[in-house]
């Protein structure tokens, strides 16, 4: 609750900070591999399992059997971004990132068995389905290293919270179709470089790091000027 209440306060005296400010962005970029599709790649990937031993009547230790519940991806890496930004000056800037990312993983058992260490069978069963939708808001910081009429290499780092919504679908179970669950966690990006070509307008860009908004995004900007400034 701590956290929150940090970024509430942090993001309230970045929307003063803004208001002064002669130049504003929006902008919607797609970002690929986040840490959200990462973890649970990973967590997919791992053995769980649970090793019994059956003993007949001639020979001990005759079968092993090894048991777990393992998950599937089944989603694409992707992560859809709307950020909002205001510059502080040539140097620095402040803004706001609202990412989504939907997940979607099959559930299965997997039973793999082995006789007298020369026969072994494996057998799989899908019994049910995941499916993830995660929100993040995140206040950023960004730091322009070079900064030109039409480029500009730039780098940031940002913040926040995330909610995870789960919805857990049995197969066998009908009646637990539907029930979803809300977890909040902190959430996180790191922009060492990024890079943006257009016009004052308009601008195309792509940043690479690591982070909820993705390990590389694409997209485009859009630039709110005063009169003051756009008569510049």
């Amino acid at each position: 609750m701590k956290r929150i209440s940090l970024v509430v306060l942090l993001f309230i005296g970045f929307s003063f900070s803004c208001l002064a400010q002669p130049e504003h962005r929006i902008s919607l970029s797609l970002g690929f591999y986040n840490h959200s599709f990462l973890s649970a790649e990973y967590e997919s990937s791992d053995h769980y399992f649970y090793e019994n031993e059956k003993y007949d009547y001639y020979s001990n230790n005759d079968t092993t059997i090894c048991t777990g519940k393992r998950t599937e991806m089944k989603s694409k890496p992707l992560n859809f971004n709307l950020q909002y930004e205001c510059m502080l000056g040539e140097r620095a800037g402040i803004g706001v990132c609202l990412g989504y990312c939907n997940l979607k993983m099959k559930q299965y058992s997997e039973t793999d068995i082995t006789i007298r260490s020369s026969r072994h069978e494996s057998y799989i069963h899908y019994f049910g389905e995941l499916h993830r939708h995660v929100i993040s808001f995140m206040p950023e910081l960004i730091v322009n290293y070079i900064k030109r009429e039409h480029v500009t290499i730039y780098g940031k780092i940002g913040v926040g919270f995330s909610f995870d919504f789960k919805n857990d679908i049995i197969y066998e179970n009908s009646q637990s179709d539907g029930k979803i669950t809300m977890r909040m966690n902190s959430c996180f990006q790191f922009t060492p470089l990024s890079i943006e070509v257009g016009g004052r307008d308009w601008r195309g860009f792509a940043e690479f790091g690591y982070g909820y908004q993705g390990v590389a995004q694409v997209g485009v900007k859009y630039t709110f000027r005063n009169k003051e400034s756009r008569a510049e």
